[in-house]
């Protein structure tokens, strides 16, 4: 089930996990700070030449309206060793909205 919260007259859908208004404030605050700081930066190319080297599993919903799944193309170039599961009938919040998978998977990645 999905709530509304309204924050600095921004409207937020945000599941079940944020209907503590301190969880959706912080929250509000954290996308905040990655809209004013840091996605300035990584438009200005601050993480193009960046590599990743631990192992490291994404699990992306392919119904993620924030960011598109098509968006990932092109990441084996910037990783030595990274796993991709595109997940469909999910969204953005794939940790509130799937988390039996979210779980199942890492286990797996963890064993």
């Amino acid at each position: 089930m999905r709530r509304e919260v309204w924050d600095d007259a921004t409207l937020h859908a945000f599941s079940d996990t944020f209907t503590e208004p301190a969880r959706a404030k912080a929250a509000v605050q954290m996308y905040r700070v990655f809209n004013l700081r840091e996605a300035p930066e990584i438009a200005r190319g601050r993480y193009a030449k960046a590599h990743l080297k631990v192992p490291t599993r994404l699990l992306f919903g392919t119904g993620d309206q924030a960011l598109k799944h098509t968006l990932l193309a092109g990441y084996e170039r910037h990783a030595d060793d990274m796993q991709l599961e595109k997940v469909d009938g999910c969204g953005h919040f794939i940790a509130d909205e799937m988390p039996d998978l979210v779980a199942e998977r890492a286990r797996e990645f963890f064993s």
